[in-house]
């Protein structure tokens, strides 16, 4: 009678691995097509001179963002902001924006994307001397995501905002030209 030998160990492997389950292929990745990404910050900030004529400013904001993409990497969504500004001895400021986006994500290996974003935004604002602003102007963000946990991702990157309008009840205002880095945090299904 012959003795049972043992299996060599890569024939082991290979059968563990075979009967382990598997990542299954319909599991959604980040920038598949009907995959939904939500984010967004709140902020607090706030100001104060150091000479005495120098006011105190809190600032409050909410920015809500939702992205779906509708081909593969290729998403549309709509960013908006509630803002609200309030000081101790001059008048408030507030500012609601809406701003509908085209995206395009391009993966970088496993853990990264870049996923450029290009919105058109439509601000209602006031300002501390009460002046009522309508404004339109544009966005590019383009941020660098990392997904190092599932499901949730955090990207940096910069943001150039380029104001095409910016009307009063006096007329126009001269239209101004932002840059920013910004971090965000994002869940996506």
């Amino acid at each position: 009678m012959a003795a049972l030998r043992p299996l060599p160990a890569c024939l082991l492997a290979a059968v563990v691995l075979a009967s382990a389950p598997a990542r299954a292929d319909d599991e959604p990745r980040f920038g598949d097509r009907g995959t939904l990404a939500f984010g967004g910050d709140l902020g607090i900030g706030g100001e104060q001179g150091l000479d005495h004529g120098y006011d105190t400013r809190i600032d409050l904001e909410l920015d809500p963002e939702l992205d779906v993409f509708v081909a593969r990497r290729l998403s549309v969504g709509v960013g908006s902001v509630l803002s609200y500004s309030f000081a101790r001895s001059s008048s408030s400021s507030s500012l609601v924006a809406v701003s509908p986006r085209v995206g395009y994500a391009f993966p970088l290996g496993r853990l990264f994307a870049l996923w450029p974003r290009l919105s058109f935004d439509i601000a209602f604002a006031t300002d501390p001397e009460g002046t009522h602003h309508r404004i339109l102007s544009s966005t590019l963000f383009v941020s660098v995501d990392a997904f190092l946990l599932p499901h949730f991702t955090v990207g940096i990157g910069p943001a150039v905002t380029q104001q095409l309008l910016d009307r009063t009840d006096a007329g126009t205002v001269p239209v101004t030209t932002t840059g920013q880095l910004l971090v965000e945090l994002a869940g996506w299904l």
